[in-house]
């Protein structure tokens, strides 16, 4: 079985997933995926595991997002894994979308970082609709 792992922000890697992929390459074949691609190579080498650079920005831009679910949805094309999960509400996002339309058979998210309980209508539902979709 192959896992891709997803986070927006490396940091998310480093101080909140350190040691997960090395532990699931007992079992699987891991590949994480994230922004900032070098200290995701970093990462991927400390935790013996493979890597994809996703492009990705935390705050909301319609236009990148876009970009960042297209590059999603031709990397796991080729990856072909059978499960994908997904931390914090960008990578939520952009994983649900990307694995629907690559129809990944397994997709999990881990809530992390809500922020639609901090924002104003109506990008407070825009923000909600993202996690609970």
């Amino acid at each position: 079985m192959k896992i891709l792992i997803v986070t927006t922000s490396v940091m998310t890697f480093i101080h909140i997933l350190k040691g997960q992929p090395r532990y699931l390459t007992q079992y699987y074949s891991v590949i994480v995926g994230s922004n900032n691609f070098l200290s995701l190579k970093k990462f991927a080498n400390q935790e013996g595991v493979n890597f994809i650079n996703i492009p990705m920005y935390r705050k909301i831009n319609p236009i990148y997002d876009i970009y960042s679910i297209v590059i999603l949805v031709f990397k796991i094309l080729k990856l072909k894994p059978d499960l994908v999960h997904s931390y914090t509400p960008k990578a939520g996002f952009v994983c649900a979308i990307s694995c629907y339309i690559t129809r990944v058979p397994i997709r999990i998210h881990t809530f992390t970082g809500l922020i639609f309980p901090y924002k104003k209508n109506p990008m407070k539902l825009l923000c909600w609709m993202m996690e609970m979709y």
